[in-house]
């Protein structure tokens, strides 16, 4: 009897456990396909205008799918801890007439012959086709060096040809020395939104630049980084360039299987695309050329997600066209006091009888009322 009690113990336990794995795992499923369950991205705070102020940011689900129809009451925008209290203005990107600087960075080392290199080509191929008329795509290739395919250019078919050509070069892959490289040449365009996509397996074996001295140039740059992660071998080093994402204010995508890469760089033009512009004046911290903590916060049902940014808060020099007209402005008082000192004189010597008359001997000024030149003592 006691044992038949102690089995149907056990059993209960055994039920209720898996009752609360199935809940859970439930749970958790219902939560990643819930889309009010948002992460908020600050991709690049811009401040070449300080204090006003553009941010670009992306909102997606857990998904990786872009909430679109956000507006003015879904943002909150604080700096150094205190709310912008009003002015915000909240574009969709995909309204503006802005354009979008990507530069693509393909992994081709040795291990990426192949699948792992046809299935990228590929994803390239998608992003190519998915730029606007405003938009540029550079493509580079990298393993021990980066090999650059085209640079900046706007989308059209001959480009086509060109990706289909990229090769794997062979040797270790540089990765940091590749996002350097990517950064800095985005750097030298005048796109004001930039986005750096990389298609890695988050392996770096031999770069000149280590993992800190490759974030310190990426926030630099102030460029988001959106990495697709392939798992060739191992995925132990997929958490290196999710780091690396995460850091900058891009996504990281796994694509679990290589024929998949395509989809997740559709995933990544959907968030940059659909992602949204803040505007705002910051009227409680001067321009002082020092670091600022930029908070963005975005609420959506009873959901919400934050994000923190360091920035520079830019002083501002005097542009020539201000310096030229401070200029043109006091030549104008200089000569406006002139004018004023010579005519207050003239009305003095008029009130003294002092006119144009003049001594036809020493030629100096005489009163109309003189009859002899006090300094020559000439007579008329």
């Amino acid at each position: 009897m006691k044992r038949i009690k102690r089995l149907i113990s056990i059993l209960c336990l055994v039920f209720i456990s898996y009752g609360f794995a199935v809940s859970a795992q439930k749970e958790k499923t219902d939560k990643s396909k819930n889309p009010n369950n948002i992460i908020l991205r600050i991709e690049q705070p811009v401040t070449k205008k300080y204090p006003l102020m553009e941010v670009y940011v992306s909102v997606s689900d857990n998904n990786h799918e872009p909430l679109i129809s956000l507006v003015r009451g879904n943002f909150a925008v604080s700096v150094d801890g205190k709310e912008i209290p009003s002015g915000l203005d909240v574009a969709g990107f995909q309204y503006t007439d802005e354009g979008v600087a990507y530069s693509l960075l393909i992994v081709g080392n040795g291990m990426m012959e192949g699948e792992s290199i046809e299935e990228q080509l590929k994803a390239a191929i998608a992003l190519l086709e998915s730029l606007r008329d405003q938009d540029v795509l550079s493509v580079y290739v990298f393993a021990e060096e980066v090999k650059a395919v085209f640079e900046f250019e706007k989308k059209n078919e001959s480009l086509i040809e060109k990706i289909t050509k990229i090769e794997a070069l062979g040797g270790n892959p540089h990765m940091y020395d590749a996002l350097v490289f990517s950064a800095r040449r985005l750097n030298s365009s005048e796109f004001k939104r930039k986005v750096i996509i990389i298609m890695t397996d988050g392996r770096d074996s031999g770069s000149r630049y280590n993992d800190e001295q490759m974030l310190n140039v990426l926030d630099e740059a102030n460029i988001p980084v959106y990495s697709i992660g392939l798992k060739i071998m191992t995925g132990q080093n997929l958490a290196k360039i999710n780091n690396i994402s995460i850091h900058t204010g891009g996504d990281y995508i796994y694509a679990p299987q290589l024929n998949q890469t395509s989809k997740m760089m559709q995933l990544v033009t959907r968030q940059v695309l659909f992602g949204y512009r803040l505007k705002f004046h910051v009227g409680h911290v001067k321009g002082d050329n020092q670091l600022h903590q930029l908070q963005v916060k975005a609420i959506v049902k009873e959901s919400e997600s934050s994000f923190f940014k360091n920035f520079v808060a830019e002083k501002i020099p005097l542009s020539t066209i201000v310096i030229i007209i401070i200029i043109v402005l006091i030549v104008i008082v200089i000569v406006v006091f002139a004018v004023v000192y010579i005519l207050q004189l003239r009305k003095t010597r008029k009130e003294l009888g002092i006119s144009q008359r003049k001594c036809p001997k020493c030629k100096q000024r005489m009163k109309d009322n003189w009859d002899e030149c006090l300094f020559c003592k000439y007579k008329q």
